[in-house]
C-alpha cells in the first residue's frame, strides 16, 4: 500500500472515531490536550454534496446539510450546524456563510495553465522572448500586418531573441495553408531572431533560426520536414521548452498566479498534457514550496518523448513526487487530430467555402497507421497504459481510437474488463456520430467534451442536420456514459469561464442569444455541475475530490447565488466569494469578511 494510502487510512479512522464522538462531546468534559480540533468549519450554509454520482436524468444532487468541519486538509464531519459547531475548539476557525450556497470545487480538467500563465500573468517577469500578434480580416490584410510588425520588430527587438506571434484564428490557417506565408517571407524579415508565428488552433510557421531551435531541443523532429513538427504542439516546445529551459522560477511564478486566477472562479483542480521538463519543474517547484493554489493532474505526453531529459523527469515525478496537489492520471496525446488548419477529421463534406479550401491544402486525420500520432497512441495503448486528454475531436478521429483500441486488446489479449478499469477518455468531441455513443459505453471511455462553443460551427460548416453531433451530452448520460466538461481557455468575466459553460450546457445557446439546431442536447443544471465536479473526478483518477463526504479533500467553495434555484441566464453571473482548497482559503473576495 502507498504511503498516501496509508494515511489516509489512518485519518479515516480518526475521522471515525471523531464522528462517533459527536452525539456525547457536549456532554464530558474532555481536556483539551487530548483532543484534535478542526481547524475551520463553515455553517449556516446550504451545503450541496453532489455526493449522488448516478447516471440519471435529471440528475440528484444528494445529500444536503448545514455546515462542515476540516481538519489537516480532510473533511472531517458534515452535518446541521448544532452538530457541527459543538465540535469547534479555541483555534478553529468559523465562517458563518449566512445561508449561501456551498459547493465542491470545480474541477477543470482540460486547461493548459503553463500557457495561460505566460499569456496573462507575466507583469514584472523577465521573459526569455517577445510576444506579439497582429489581426487582419482576410490573408492579405493579414500578410501586410506581419510584414510590418516583423520589420519593425527586427530592428527594435534584441538580436537573437525569439519572436512568438500570433495571427487571427480563421484567416491565418489558410494565409499559412496557401503558402503566401511561409518561411522564406520569415527569413527575409526577420533573418536576425528565431520567429514562431501561430494561427490558433494548430498552424503554424517558422522561419529557419526558428527551425534550428526546435530541432535543438526535441531531436526526434531532426530532418524531418517543416509541416511534420507536431502541429499544434508547437507552442509547448517552444514557449515552455526551447525558451523557457533554465527559466522555471519564472514560469512557475506564472502559473502560480494563473491558478489563483482559476481559484477566484472556484476552480480547486486542474488537469493538463504535460510535454517539457521545464513545465515539471515549475509544477514540481510549486509543490515543494507548498505554493500551489490549486491542485494539478498531470497527463504525460507522448510528443516529446525524444527529448533528453522527458523520461528522466517522468520518472522523478511518477517515482518519487507524486502528492494531494500533484500527480500523474495518464498519458496523453493532443496531436491525435486537429494536426493543421483547424478543420476536422471526418467523411461529411463541408459546405463551407474556407473549410472546404483548407482541406483540399491540409491532412486533419492522424489515426491512420503511418502516422506518427497513430503510432504513438497505439505503444500507449499496446503497453496498456491509461490513456487521458486524448483529442476525438470528430467521428473519423474516435473510429481511429476505437480501431487501436481493438488492435491492442487483441495483440495484448486484455479482456474488456481490464479496458473499461483503465477509463480512458476522448477529448472535445466536437463532432460525434450518434453509433458511436454505445461503443463509448463499452469500452468504459469518459467523454470529455469542452470549449463549449456552441453549435454555430458544426451548422456552419456542415448544414444544421448535425447540430446533435455537437457535443451530445445528454445522449452520452442517456447511454451510460461519464462526461467530464472543461473551458479549456483562460478565464476571463465577460468570456469563456466553467459557469459560462454551464449555462450551456443547461441552454444550448451561443453567446449571440441564438440556438443552432435544436437543444435536444441539453441537460438540467444538476447534471452540469456534476460534469465539472462528481463525474470529473474519474476523468483525473482520483476518488477523493470532487464531492463533499467524511475523508474527501476539502476542497469547496462559496457562491454569491444559489446555482440551484436562480433563473437560468443568470448563471454566468455567479461568482464565488470564497475557495477553499484543503481547508486553507485559496481565495476570498476582496472587502468580504466572514
Amino acid at each position: 500500500m502507498s504511503a498516501l494510502g496509508t494515511k489516509r487510512r489512518v485519518w479515516l479512522l480518526g475521522a471515525f472515531i471523531v464522528v462517533l464522538s459527536v452525539a456525547w462531546i457536549g456532554a464530558q468534559e474532555i481536556p483539551s490536550i487530548l483532543v484534535q480540533y478542526p481547524e475551520v468549519i463553515i455553517h449556516n450554509g446550504k451545503i450541496v454534496t453532489m455526493d449522488d454520482d448516478a447516471l440519471t436524468l435529471p440528475g440528484s444532487p444528494g445529500t444536503i446539510i448545514e455546515a462542515m468541519a476540516v481538519r489537516e486538509g480532510r473533511i472531517l464531519a458534515l452535518g446541521s450546524d448544532e452538530e457541527i459547531l459543538r465540535l469547534e475548539g479555541p483555534t478553529t476557525r468559523t465562517f458563518d456563510v449566512g445561508g449561501r450556497t456551498v459547493v465542491p470545487g470545480l474541477i477543470e480538467k482540460h486547461s493548459h495553465i503553463h500557457n495561460y500563465a505566460i499569456d496573462n500573468h507575466s507583469e514584472g517577469l523577465q521573459l526569455p522572448f517577445y510576444a506579439t500578434s497582429v489581426g487582419g480580416d482576410d490573408v492579405e490584410e493579414v500578410l501586410k500586418n506581419v510584414r510590418e510588425r516583423l520589420m519593425k520588430l527586427e530592428e527594435e527587438v534584441e538580436v537573437g531573441l525569439p519572436i512568438w506571434m500570433s495571427i487571427p484564428r480563421r484567416v491565418g490557417p489558410l494565409a499559412i495553408a496557401r503558402g503566401v506565408l511561409n518561411k522564406r517571407l520569415l527569413d527575409e524579415l526577420a533573418p536576425k531572431h528565431p520567429v514562431f508565428v501561430r494561427a490558433p488552433i494548430s498552424s503554424y510557421i517558422f522561419n529557419t533560426a526558428g527551425r534550428k531551435l526546435l530541432d535543438e531541443y526535441a531531436p526526434k523532429y531532426a530532418g524531418k520536414p517543416d509541416e511534420a513538427v507536431v502541429g499544434g504542439r508547437v507552442r509547448e516546445i517552444f514557449l515552455n521548452g526551447a525558451v523557457m529551459a533554465g527559466h522555471e522560477t519564472v514560469l512557475a511564478t506564472a502559473i502560480e498566479r494563473e491558478m489563483s486566477h482559476f481559484a477566484s472562479f472556484g476552480v480547486t483542480t486542474i488537469g493538463s498534457r504535460v510535454h517539457t521538463p521545464a513545465i515539471f519543474k515549475a509544477y514540481r517547484l510549486l509543490d515543494s514550496l507548498e505554493r500551489m493554489p490549486t491542485r494539478f493532474a498531470i497527463y504525460m505526453h507522448a510528443e516529446l518523448s525524444g527529448q533528453p531529459d522527458y523520461f528522466k523527469f517522468y520518472g522523478d515525478h511518477t517515482g518519487m513526487s507524486s502528492s494531494e496537489f500533484l500527480w500523474e492520471a495518464g498519458v496523453s496525446l493532443e496531436g491525435f487530430d486537429t494536426f493543421s488548419g483547424d478543420v476536422w477529421c471526418t467523411d461529411v463534406p463541408p459546405i463551407d467555402p474556407v473549410v472546404a479550401e483548407m482541406l483540399g491544402r491540409v491532412e486533419p486525420c492522424r489515426g491512420a497507421h503511418g502516422n506518427l500520432e497513430r503510432e504513438q497512441i497505439q505503444g500507449m495503448l499496446d503497453a496498456q497504459l491509461r490513456t487521458v486528454q486524448i483529442h476525438g475531436g470528430a467521428d473519423k478521429t474516435i473510429d481511429y481510437f476505437f480501431e487501436a483500441l481493438e488492435e491492442a486488446m487483441e495483440k495484448t489479449g486484455m479482456t474488456i474488463e481490464e479496458v473499461r478499469a483503465k477509463e480512458h477518455t476522448l477529448e472535445h468531441l466536437r463532432f460525434v456520430r450518434p453509433d458511436q455513443i454505445a461503443k463509448f459505453k463499452h469500452y468504459g471511455i469518459i467523454a470529455g467534451p469542452d470549449n463549449a462553443g456552441c453549435a454555430r460551427t458544426a451548422v456552419n460548416w456542415y448544414g444544421e442536420q448535425y447540430a446533435t453531433w455537437v457535443k451530445p451530452i445528454r445522449s452520452f448520460v442517456e447511454g451510460g456514459v461519464y462526461v467530464a466538461h472543461a473551458a479549456d481557455t483562460h478565464f476571463r468575466e465577460d468570456g469563456n469561464t466553467p459557469w459560462s459553460n454551464l449555462w450551456w450546457e443547461v441552454t444550448r445557446e451561443c453567446e449571440d442569444g441564438k440556438i443552432y439546431g435544436d437543444a435536444s442536447e441539453a441537460v438540467d443544471r444538476v447534471t452540469a455541475l456534476k460534469t465539472h465536479t462528481t463525474w470529473a473526478r474519474k476523468y483525473l483518477a482520483r476518488e477523493d475530490i470532487g464531492f463533499l463526504k467524511v475523508g474527501n479533500l476539502a476542497d469547496f467553495v462559496v457562491l454569491d447565488k444559489d446555482y440551484f434555484t436562480i433563473p437560468v441566464d443568470d448563471i454566468p453571473s455567479i461568482k464565488p466569494v470564497l475557495t477553499i482548497v484543503g481547508g486553507k482559503v485559496s481565495y476570498q473576495r476582496p472587502n468580504l469578511s466572514f
